[in-house]
């Protein structure tokens, strides 16, 4: 992690226009040598790190090697496009926000690797003359809800799961959907063990408890179809108990979920409850999906003291101490 968090800028493909005949032309270009005599002997002795200073400052989630990493990219900048060092303000400005732009995508790597630890991603600066700050983000990010803002048809879940092999925290949607039939259960498409393991843990439990409930249908009477969609990398996950018990709840009573609404958990087959671990990184990944909801067990209230302030300030916890508690605190009014 520490060597990840030594680049100064990623550069994505992307924005490197691919080669094309007429990018040649049919007379001489630059002489490597002379080049490149220009930039080892002439430019490397200078340094250009401290021209943002004129005009703007760097703001709070910007730690050090975020700092050195933006002043090199905009000295290197300096150096292509304005060798003698003097810079308009706009000019500099352009340069700022590219070098934090190019920064970020460094800090995103290191926050899906390393978790809380690298949560400080919002890099910004300050105008020293307007006192505005800026965000910087990366196109490629946040550029459409990846949790509706709507209601959620009946049946339809999202969650966070963790992948201990992989080491990874994914984003999952379930649809789940009742039709007349007899009785059978089915995870559609291809479905890690521990993830069906789940999904029948919740089907089961929901079959012996329903009618403690107020559900006064016989689930042999349906067929139920259940889809696990992930909105990213996605492995085993053996935490996803909640939301499937909710998903198969929501689409047995034709009741849509909550807007913008994650549920996070794990319960046995007799409906008790696991503690959530990664409460953190699992709350992250719902923030950053565009969550504003989040249901967990009264379990992870010892856990409210380590979360980061940005977390409490974005999302809106509620906690749950059962099974049915956390169904119906989901579903829509």
């Amino acid at each position: 992690m520490a060597f990840h968090d030594r680049w100064h800028a990623y550069l994505p493909g992307w924005e490197m226009p691919k080669m094309q005949p007429g990018y040649f032309g049919s007379h001489m270009g630059f002489i490597a040598d002379y080049i490149a005599e220009i930039f080892h002997n002439e430019l490397r002795p200078k340094s250009y790190t401290d021209v943002y200073d004129r005009y703007f400052h760097l703001g709070s989630h910007i730690e050090e090697r975020d700092r050195r990493a933006i002043a090199k990219t905009i000295s290197g900048l300096v150096k292509l496009l304005n060798p003698d060092g003097e810079c308009t303000r706009s000019e500099v400005e352009e340069y700022l926000t590219f070098a934090i732009e190019m920064r970020r995508r460094v800090k995103e790597q290191l926050r899906r690797m390393g978790g809380l630890e690298y949560a400080r991603i919002n890099l910004s600066y300050i105008s020293k003359d307007t006192r505005q700050e800026t965000f910087v983000t990366c196109k490629e990010l946040g550029s459409t809800h990846v949790i509706p803002d709507a209601p959620l048809p009946p049946g339809d879940v999202f969650t966070v799961g963790y992948d201990a092999d992989e080491a990874r925290y994914s984003l999952f949607r379930i649809q789940c959907s009742v039709t007349p039939g007899n009785g059978r259960f089915a995870l559609v498409g291809a479905v890690a063990k521990r993830i069906r393991e789940s999904g029948r843990m919740a089907y089961d439990y929901l079959r012996t408890s329903g009618r403690k409930i107020g559900i006064d249908r016989d689930l042999g009477d349906y067929d139920i179809n259940i889809q696990l969609m992930s909105h990213g990398p996605s492995g085993d996950a053996p935490d996803l108990g909640m939301a499937f018990y909710i998903a198969l709840l929501s689409a047995i009573l034709g009741r849509s979920i909550g807007a913008q609404l994650v549920v996070l958990g794990q319960m046995s087959i007799h409906g008790v409850l696991s503690r959530v671990d990664g409460l953190g990184d699992k709350l992250r990944v719902a923030m950053d999906a565009l969550a504003l909801r989040v249901l967990i067990p009264t379990e992870n209230s010892r856990d409210f003291a380590s979360l980061p302030p940005e977390i409490l300030d974005k999302l809106r916890i509620e906690f749950y101490s059962e099974p049915s508690q956390a169904a119906f605190k989901a579903l829509a009014d």
